[in-house]
């Protein structure tokens, strides 16, 4: 079973964590930004293909 790709733009608003999305080349780069350094941010990219 595949569930199907989408922006999490909007769905990051309950987690009170400020993010930033980033285009590089063909995929989209989604960085959240933790609350302290020792826990490190979350870096992700999402192919842009997956959102057609």
């Amino acid at each position: 079973m595949t569930l199907p790709v989408y922006s999490v733009d909007d769905d990051m608003k309950g987690w009170d964590r400020k993010f930033k999305i980033t285009p590089k080349g063909d995929a989209l780069e989604y960085r959240i930004f933790s609350e302290t350094k020792e826990q490190g941010d979350i870096i992700f990219s999402v192919p842009l293909k997956f959102f057609d």
